[in-house]
């Protein structure tokens, strides 16, 4: 027996019309170059920083790096049409479907409240709770893998101009297959280029491998518009959290907006408060020498010359960050 939110989610199934099919297009032919060039196409806007319109982010960090919190801090900023972090943000509500796969709806409640501040009477924010108001309400679990589940959602965020899935993990089953392999990935990777192709923007939060890759193929980021890694801060501080954001591929933007970030959300259960800071160049330099890297790579990497390079290690060796 399924509840209210269950049943309806079952009837709304039979309704979605079957999408378009390869042969559909057999009898039709590409358009000519200079026909090609009199199409209109939708302008890619900037919506939080990097993040743009009709665009797929993948965002991946190791467990309990801060995956969530940024998912939350990104639903609300644009929801609210609130600043974020150095992102330029429009002067508007963005609206923004947030489907949690694993956080008890209580503690999403908590943690809203304080990302929120107060801040609910203008929220153009929906919010899927997987374990809490899906499962509870006798709906089976949330599979982004399963054709039909993903109509549901597309049904869901049909008002909604970002989708953001946290996390991949919790929200993909496929029985017998491994979580590492492309077959595992592939009907996510299309069903996400479908969405940004109907003109939504896809965050999905996915998580690390133990080398601190991310986990499972690289084709997940083969698709992805923009793809930014979260990395652990070794400088602890109570009451808050920390970590480094760095941007690993980003489609369409470049400069000092990709430069990556020291991130600190101050908690106190009442309104959370995030700052930042840019990463030094001399840490960058000593991070990628403690790791072996040559000079000449490290410069082709960060894009500075081998005499900054030098400079930047000689500063870094002072302060005890080359070992």
């Amino acid at each position: 027996m399924c509840g209210a939110q269950g049943c309806a989610m079952s009837e709304s199934v039979a309704h979605i019309p079957r999408p378009p099919m390869p042969q559909d297009f057999a009898d039709g032919s590409p358009p000519t170059l200079r026909e090609f060039f009199d199409l209109e196409f939708p302008a890619r806007v900037t919506l939080a920083g990097p993040i743009r319109s009709h665009s797929h982010v993948l965002v991946h960090g190791p467990t309990g790096v801060g995956k969530t919190q940024l998912a939350n801090g990104i639903a609300i900023a644009l929801g609210t049409g609130s600043s974020f972090l150095n992102w330029p943000t429009p002067e508007r509500p963005v609206s923004v479907l947030l489907i949690d796969g694993e956080m008890p709806g209580g503690e999403l409640q908590e943690r809203l409240v304080a990302e929120i501040g107060g801040r609910t009477e203008r929220a153009d924010i929906g919010i899927v709770s997987v374990p809490d108001w899906l499962v509870a309400n006798g709906a089976p679990a949330l599979n982004l893998a399963d054709p039909q589940w993903q109509a549901v959602v597309e049904t869901w965020a049909a008002n909604y101009e970002v989708i953001i899935a946290d996390n991949l993990q919790s929200l993909v089953y496929r029985p017998g297959v491994s979580m590492a392999s492309d077959e595992w990935w592939a009907p996510i990777g299309v069903w996400a280029r479908r969405c940004t192709g109907k003109g939504h923007t896809v965050i999905l939060n996915d998580h690390d491998n133990k080398q601190g890759s991310n986990f499972g193929t690289t084709t997940k980021t083969w698709g992805a518009d923009l793809v930014i890694h979260l990395e652990k801060d070794d400088n602890f501080t109570p009451g808050a959290c920390r970590f480094i954001l760095k941007y690993e591929k980003s489609r369409g933007m470049h400069g000092a907006l990709l430069q990556p970030l020291n991130v600190e959300v101050r908690l106190d259960g009442v309104a959370n408060k995030w700052t930042y800071s840019p990463v030094s160049g001399y840490s960058m330099v000593a991070e990628l020498a403690n790791e072996g890297v040559s000079d000449g790579e490290i410069a082709r990497a960060l894009h500075i010359t081998p005499s900054t390079v030098r400079g930047h290690k000689h500063r870094a060796r002072k302060k005890g960050l080359i070992k």
